[in-house]
């Protein structure tokens, strides 16, 4: 996947989230509001005049490989890997005939199914219904202990299963024994277990090779495979799971469907089916313990349409005890900054900005810089930043914001996938903005609760004043801060009765800033940002 690097010296320190007026001029017109629930605590409720929207390139999406529909990716299905079996381990990968026993009766016992990858594309792909708890057994090199020892066992449960082959060891009796062209030939024909592809000569690593050997050891085994067993062959197995932009533009190229690796995670975390993840056997248990086909909620990916033409305005409410300040509409892009601003100075020199809002979480290892954490994704740069992965734990499960010409993706941010641009535009291939916030505050207009929050970040039930952008129930982006201290779970019910179908968390605390029209709305002075 290319990753793409900031070559700008200066250090990246602060993202504003600024708004731009919409189209046309008009009167307020925010979501419907029960009267009792609101009381007007300051005189300042007005509207703005639009100003001129900015005309922003587009940028060039990056080819993909086949995209997992984001459903599936709310789902924790594990593929298994498994190398030879065998009475007399001599690596710590192989397994004994009596342990792989052990293992088919534990999935039998967990409630688990076997299922084909044909299956799973089907899921990933158009949603074709799995049975409980789905899970995929492969099995790589073609060893003849798979045959002689596991294939009667898989017989036995009735568990589909796939054997990933390298053409040129096939009848080899060099080292390990490998299955013969005959035996795999019956193999295909009985249909349990599906005969695939893992290269010609098994290179350690695919991606060191140049390209016209790359594309020898997928075309060539391909096509072996297919003229010897009658077959279209369509799922790929990397050779000691690497591979790089190049493999996976290949395997695409030469119409695989799927292709396998060795990065340990379900494969719903996966970069794409080009890339799916597996476990290894000796992790059954723990990827048994956590699977399931049952949406999980945390995992749930939100995208909603958002009518950025809107004039953009402004309004107070209370709301119970949470006072707020809201800008509404307008067409909101990011902006990172070179070093710390006052957001009221800041926003003078960015055209067309109206209003502005503090943005998203950093930590705070050094004061100067404070680096953003997660991917970024500014239209001021254009350049998409991806962090080292060192540098992102505790990061999963945050919202990962993207915003595009008519939408917008509230994403929980994964490591796995989402840390570079490539992850990030099999979501959203036209994604102009690109950012982590720190906890959902609404998700699909239900207000999250503090046992939700509290695993994402500590400071949820913390007194603070706190920033927050979302959009309405009626498609209208919004930005704002309360204007007294209060905890985020009640921030989040108070936005909840204000109509906002989707918010996350911006910035909390004194460098919590609302600028509108050159007026900033908080009664301190914030700190700079």
């Amino acid at each position: 996947m290319r990753k793409t690097q900031d070559k700008r010296k200066a250090p990246l320190r602060f993202l504003g989230l600024l708004l731009l007026a919409g189209i046309s001029c008009g009167a307020l017109a925010y979501v419907a509001i029960n009267p009792s629930i609101l009381q007007v605590f300051s005189p300042r409720v007005s509207v703005v005049e639009p100003t001129a929207s900015i005309a922003e390139p587009v940028p060039e999406p990056i080819p993909q490989p086949l995209e997992i529909r984001s459903e599936a990716r709310t789902t924790r299905i594990p593929v298994i890997m498994y190398h030879d079996v065998t009475p007399d381990k001599e690596v710590s990968f192989d397994v004994t005939p009596e342990r792989f026993r052990e293992q088919l009766a534990m999935i039998r016992a967990n409630g688990s199914t076997p299922i084909s990858l044909d299956q799973l594309t089907a899921y990933l792909t158009k949603g074709e219904a799995l049975p409980p708890k789905p899970i995929v057994l492969t099995f790589d090199d073609g060893y003849l202990g798979q045959l002689t020892y596991a294939y009667p066992l898989l017989q036995e449960f009735n568990y589909p299963a796939v054997f990933y082959v390298h053409t040129a060891f096939v009848g080899s009796l060099a080292g390990r024994p490998h299955m013969t062209w005959e035996q795999l030939q019956q193999i295909s024909k009985e249909g349990l277990v599906s005969i695939q592809s893992h290269t010609v000569n098994h290179p350690a690593d695919l991606g060191a090779m140049d390209y016209e050997k790359i594309y020898f050891e997928l075309a060539e085994s391909k096509k072996t495979l297919e003229a010897k067993l009658g077959k279209p062959i369509q799922h790929l197995c990397y050779p000691t799971g690497k591979r790089d932009a190049r493999v996976v533009a290949i395997a695409k190229e030469l119409g695989y469907i799927t292709a396998t690796t060795m990065d340990d995670d379900y494969v719903g975390t996966s970069r794409g089916l080009l890339e799916l993840n597996r476990f290894g056997q000796s992790q059954l248990a723990q990827a048994l313990e956590n699977s399931t086909d049952v949406p999980d909620p945390d995992l749930a990916i939100s995208e909603v349409k958002v009518d950025f033409t809107r004039p953009l305005s402004y309004m107070q409410v209370g709301i119970g005890d949470v006072e707020l300040s809201m800008a509404l509409g307008g067409q909101p892009y990011t902006v990172h900054g070179d070093q710390r601003y006052n957001l009221k100075d800041y926003q003078t020199q960015v055209t067309n900005g109206a209003a502005a809002v503090t943005g998203s979480f950093f930590p705070l290892r050094t004061r100067t810089p404070a680096k953003l954490i997660g991917p970024v994704l500014a239209r001021n740069e254009g350049v998409f930043i991806s962090p080292p992965l060192e540098e992102t734990g505790n990061l999963d499960g945050r919202p990962l914001v993207l915003i595009g010409a008519d939408r917008m993706i509230f994403a929980p941010m994964n490591r796995g996938y989402l840390l570079d641009e490539a992850g990030v535009r099999s979501l959203m291939p036209e994604a102009q903005d690109v950012f982590l916030a720190g906890t959902w505050l609404v998700r699909a207009g239900v207000a999250q609760t503090a046992d939700q929050m509290k695993k994402l970040i500590d400071s949820y039930a913390q007194v603070r004043h706190r920033s927050f952008i979302g959009v309405t129930g009626e498609g209208r982006f919004v930005a704002g801060i309360t204007h007294n201290r209060r905890s985020a779970p009640s921030l989040a019910q108070a936005l909840v009765q204000a109509g906002v179908q989707e918010a996350v968390l911006l910035d909390s605390g004194a460098s919590t800033d609302l600028v509108f029209r050159g007026q900033s709305l908080v009664q301190y002075e914030p700190r700079p940002v």
